[in-house]
């Protein structure tokens, strides 16, 4: 890490000019993006897009949030706990104040995507200096699937931007474990939580990052992870009660992991290559819509699971085999054949390059944050936990996406090692 340690806004005004143009071009392609492709366009019926927008709808009429789910496709107004809050709450506050406006939401995304670029340079500054910081935040600021984020109107702008802010409040704790940096980063996870809730898989893992940063001090291992815990529930714990009034039943923040686990876990995607590795919608697969059609909405969530278990449980033998798949896909820059051949080659060029350099990065860096208790170990941490979360559901680089920043950040010390030796190579031959 860099000597000292210098609040956001010392980095900003050091920083000021740099930062007026990487963001401004982040800014710029982003909304370049959303014009081109349609800022005011209605979201597609039947899409992830829709259903943001009919909870965003419905909370801002006085409705709650309810609207349709993939169980139930007849009740517009029905209260739901399929998908988490944070995302349809910032359109809801859209949407009571300047109405059903897509160019406005599409703009708050663009805004959200443009400061997690400012995020990500606080994160690569303090944590490698400024060369990085500057290489890694317009890399970021260039990376073409940000845009494509930034005017679908679901949570991948948000909850990135949430989490480089975790991010910063652990680098920040790494510093200074006190309560009030402790009580920053749980809150801010717990937001985050309530934005995707997939973050909870990264729960267990902070055992391992507090291991890393605090080793020896086992008492601040303890307090700092079970302090990040209970603020976090405190802030998930409003929702969870809202959910216990309108299932009966206990839902920490929404149903839906069960329906993923099957989508990933069946005959299905096993018996079509095209399909190894990913997902198959439950009401796409016959013999699983029948048994899980006008199932309430907990009881099918739980069903779903049951039965993706009792597949994995029947057929032992595959296990090594999805989970292969479901890594391959996963990580992969090569997209498969259908897709057009200049979105593959973009593909290629884009996370192909990330997955390269930021392997290289992961590798040379591993070693020495972990003898010097470095809190950017946090990125080698999302490695393991997004590879077990495609070996339990799918692989999707739409799970991996808010995480690839960070993935920047490593391929970019990579990128300033090769071009710090070829600078001392092309001086020593001058010389």
């Amino acid at each position: 890490m860099s000597d000292g340690f210098p609040s956001v806004f010392q980095v900003i005004e050091k920083n000021k000019k740099y930062l007026a143009v990487v963001l401004g071009l982040a800014f710029a392609l982003r909304m370049g993006f959303c014009l081109l492709s349609g800022i005011g366009e209605v979201p597609i019926p039947g899409t992830d897009d829709s259903e943001y927008d009919q909870y965003a709808y419905n909370m801002a009429r006085g409705n709650g949030f309810s609207g349709f789910t993939i169980g139930n496709q007849t009740d517009p107004l029905l209260p739901t706990t399929f998908r988490e809050p944070g995302t349809p709450a910032v359109y809801a506050l859209v949407y009571a104040t300047l109405g059903r406006n897509y160019a406005v939401v599409r703009t708050v995304q663009v805004l959200f995507s443009t400061l997690a670029v400012g995020a990500l340079f606080y994160v690569a500054y303090v944590s490698f200096g400024v060369g990085v910081a500057r290489l890694s935040s317009l890399w970021y600021a260039l990376y073409p699937a940000t845009w494509k984020f930034s005017w679908h109107t679901t949570s991948e702008a948000q909850y990135t931007l949430l989490l480089y802010l975790f991010v910063i409040t652990l680098i920040r704790m790494a510093r200074d474990p006190s309560f009030k940096n402790i009580a920053a980063s749980g809150f801010t996870f717990g937001i985050a939580a309530l934005t995707r809730a997939g973050i909870l898989v990264l729960a267990p893992f902070m055992w391992i990052w507090a291991f890393v940063v605090f080793r020896p001090k086992w008492r601040t291992v303890v307090l700092s992870v079970l302090g990040i815990g209970v603020v976090s529930l405190i802030v998930i714990l409003p929702w969870t009660i809202r959910n216990r009034v309108v299932q009966k039943e206990f839902v920490l923040i929404c149903t839906r992991a069960g329906e993923t686990f099957l989508q990933g876990n069946n005959e299905y995607v096993v018996d079509d290559p095209v399909y190894h590795g990913y997902t198959i919608q439950t009401v796409d697969m016959p013999k699983y819509d029948k048994l899980l059609k006008g199932l309430p909405e907990v009881r099918r969530d739980k069903m779903a699971f049951e039965l993706g278990w009792e597949y994995l449980r029947e057929n032992r033998e595959l296990w090594l085999s999805l989970a292969r798949w479901k890594l391959a896909r996963q990580w992969t820059p090569l997209l498969q054949p259908h897709v057009g051949t200049l979105t593959r080659f973009a593909y290629v060029l884009t996370w192909g390059l990330v997955l390269l350099f930021g392997t290289i990065g992961f590798i040379i860096t591993i070693v020495p944050m972990w003898r010097d208790r470095h809190p950017f170990v946090i990125a080698h941490i999302t490695v393991l936990m997004i590879s077990l979360n495609a070996v339990v559901f799918f692989g999707f680089a739409r799970y991996r996406l808010p995480y690839e920043g960070l993935y920047i950040v490593l391929a970019s010390v990579t990128a300033m090692r090769i071009l710090d030796k070829g600078i001392v190579m092309w001086r020593n031959r001058t010389a």
